[in-house]
């Protein structure tokens, strides 16, 4: 294993409230650009983008564009992107300058993340793609809207890591979080997946998605290989395995637990997916699986 290691840095991040379908469809990748990391927080209805997270890293010159003159809104007052939430929990605003794992985070670590009780799904697209699948899911905007909490677009660089979803290219995530409504969500999700196919999506392994959803990713470069070593025999003799060392009781809490795995969405099997939760022992973030009815498209 090699580790790049990189020196600490100090961020400062601003936010933005209240930008118009019109300047994203014109300059999105202008605005995306204009910082170390991008968030655009929106709903997909017609109050457009409603809030724009931008982190600048202190020793970098990346482009900068003027919110403000686009129609934005500094944020005067700490600003929490799920609608109604306690603003103590995030992570410094106002442009104040501080250690990078103050700053990129959305949240503060001694605080619930996100909403707390969700059900959370992510799918990406090439970043070329970026306009029209924004255009695509504000066709379902209104339909999704009662069971979505907000969802999250940034961008991702490529990578090489094997069955990365953002592997082999730049891409953009469309990042959902829903109330814990199992079978609200359960028609949502077919929504979104049908209007980001022509964009070959890319699920967020981890987190929710459709049992057939990765065959909407025909250019993951790994999948292939994957499909030939679950096809391929089955190497003789055991199979060593690594002695479990003073950390192994740490990743226990974030096994899978309750319905046992189905072989996915269709023909009436359920869909399993994550849902965060806080842990009343340590705080910690962990996960459990949901059954969610399958509706079919």
């Amino acid at each position: 294993m090699h580790l790049a290691v990189e020196p600490s840095y100090r961020v400062a991040q601003t936010v933005h409230t209240g930008l118009g379908w019109d300047v994203v469809d014109a300059q999105f990748e202008q605005i995306m650009s204009a910082g170390y990391s991008v968030s655009m927080f929106t709903g997909y209805t017609a109050d457009g983008v409603r809030q724009i997270w931008t982190k600048r890293r202190e020793d970098r010159d990346d482009a900068v564009i003027d919110l403000a003159a686009l129609g934005a809104v500094a944020g005067a007052e700490p600003i929490h992107p799920v609608p109604g939430s306690e603003t103590a929990g995030v992570t410094e605003q106002g442009g104040v300058p501080g250690p990078w794992h103050e700053r990129l985070p959305h949240f503060r670590s001694s605080f619930t993340p996100s909403a707390g009780e969700e059900i959370q799904a992510e799918y990406m697209v090439a970043a070329t793609d970026a306009v029209p699948a924004i255009q695509a899911l504000r066709e379902i905007g209104e339909a999704i809207a009662p069971v979505l909490f907000v969802s999250e677009i940034r961008r991702i660089a490529a990578d090489d890591a094997w069955l990365a979803p953002s592997s082999g290219q730049d891409s953009v995530a469309f990042h959902f979080t829903f109330r814990r409504q199992t079978e609200d969500v359960a028609v949502a999700l077919p929504l979104i997946e049908n209007a980001l196919a022509p964009f070959a999506p890319r699920p967020h392994w981890g987190e929710g998605h459709r049992g057939d959803a990765g065959a909407a990713a025909p250019g993951l470069p790994a999948a292939r290989g994957v499909r030939g070593t679950r096809a391929g025999p089955r190497p003789a003799g055991p199979v060593p395995q690594p002695v479990p060392g003073p950390r192994a009781r740490l990743t226990r809490a974030a096994q899978w637990t309750g319905a046992p795995r189905t072989a996915g969405c269709g023909a009436g099997r359920p869909c399993h997916w994550p849902v965060r939760r806080r842990s009343s022992r340590n705080r910690a973030r962990v996960t459990s699986k949901l059954a969610i009815p399958n509706h079919g498209t």
